[in-house]
């Protein structure tokens, strides 16, 4: 796979896309649509693929047009792909072109790496798909779907059912409550793929959920993390790491120290950023900014808010049921812990 970087490379969005050498004549001309589109600052991978037909095909299955056979690459493309995708301070989205458009849904069955998929004029004919897709559970919540108006006005048999099996998808999608739009455009299959598929990530970037900045502290003793267990909303009962939203005017720690006098009743010293989560939720994108953290000298906590906490040492961190945010904060708490990195500087 041969990559090929475009854009700002310290945008917090990145946009994944599979293409061939034809793609390639117009990804910068495709660039420049999306970020007039867009007024948000992105960067975008496209990932050049050797075998079309092969490294973005799900599974076998027989040629439907020409004599070229369909193979089973997709699995090991994604895996490439997902090694793009480590920061966790990123949002990424896939997209795509034709095939490279079915990948990028399919891709999203087996991962919920990427907060949307921008699906153009994706081959949603391929033989088993709509298939998969009622079987199986999207981990995903916003799909931008297109095609063309004359796309499924084709001699060919199996590609003549992409207007059905589209109008199908959407409807797939939006039962089981994915954010989605199905767009049609003007033209046959050929047309403008370029354009179809800026649109297409342009309008995941532009449709973001409001974003809601918070704090947490990775309270640290020695080896031991404290822990709290929510006592309210919708994540009652759910473990998470202590904190909450930044106010307006204030800065990530001050907020941290605020947050932390009203939930612990304690006073604490603020450390290292350990990484900032990026998470979609139902309702909202969330934004978590983690310090490691230790107790103020002399300082005690008591549970104001939540209903339950514990220390838990680094081989204990499993043993709770965290919020899907405060997984990826596991995570990088263990990977700090097994490379023996002491990242943690606290100032009292």
């Amino acid at each position: 796979m041969k990559l090929h970087r475009l854009g700002n490379p310290n945008a917090d969005i990145v946009l994944i896309q599979p293409v061939d050498d034809h793609d390639m004549e117009g990804i910068e001309n495709e660039v420049s649509v999306i970020a007039e589109s867009c007024g948000r600052a992105f960067f975008l991978i496209a990932c050049q693929v050797e075998d079309w037909n092969k490294d973005l095909s799900p599974w076998k299955a027989p040629a439907v047009f020409g004599k070229e056979d369909f193979g089973d690459g997709a699995e090991k493309t994604l895996s490439e792909i997902l090694d793009l995708c480590s920061d966790e301070g990123k949002t990424y989205y896939i997209g795509g072109y034709s095939l490279a458009g079915l990948f990028a849904l399919w891709a999203a069955f087996q991962t919920d790496r990427f907060s949307g998929v921008a699906a153009a004029s994706p081959s949603v004919w391929f033989p088993g798909f709509l298939d998969y897709m009622k079987d199986q559970k999207i981990q995903t919540d916003s799909v931008y779907l297109s095609l063309g108006d004359k796309e499924e006005k084709t001699r060919n048999p199996v590609m003549a059912t992409v207007g059905e099996k589209i109008r199908e998808t959407y409807e797939v999608l939006k039962d089981t409550g994915v954010r989605c739009l199905l767009e049609w455009n003007e033209g046959n299959h050929f047309k403008e793929p370029d354009i179809r598929t800026a649109k297409a990530f342009a309008w995941l970037m532009e449709n973001r959920k409001k974003t809601v900045r918070v704090v947490a502290a990775i309270i640290r003793d020695g080896d031991r993390i404290f822990a709290t267990q929510r006592g309210y909303g919708a994540f009652k009962d759910g473990w998470e790491f202590p904190g909450g939203k930044i106010e307006e005017g204030e800065t990530p720690q001050e907020a941290l120290r605020r947050e932390i006098r009203e939930e612990l009743d304690a006073e604490i010293a603020v450390g290292d950023l350990l990484l900032t989560v990026e998470y979609d939720y139902p309702e909202f994108h969330l934004s978590m900014d983690c310090f490691w953290s230790g107790l103020a000298k002399g300082s005690k906590m008591k549970l104001l808010e939540h209903e339950a906490a514990k220390w838990l040492s680094i081989e204990e961190l499993d043993s709770v049921n965290w919020l899907p945010a405060d997984i990826k904060v596991v995570k990088a708490i263990k990977k700090t812990f097994s490379l023996k990195n002491d990242i943690v500087t606290i100032v009292e």
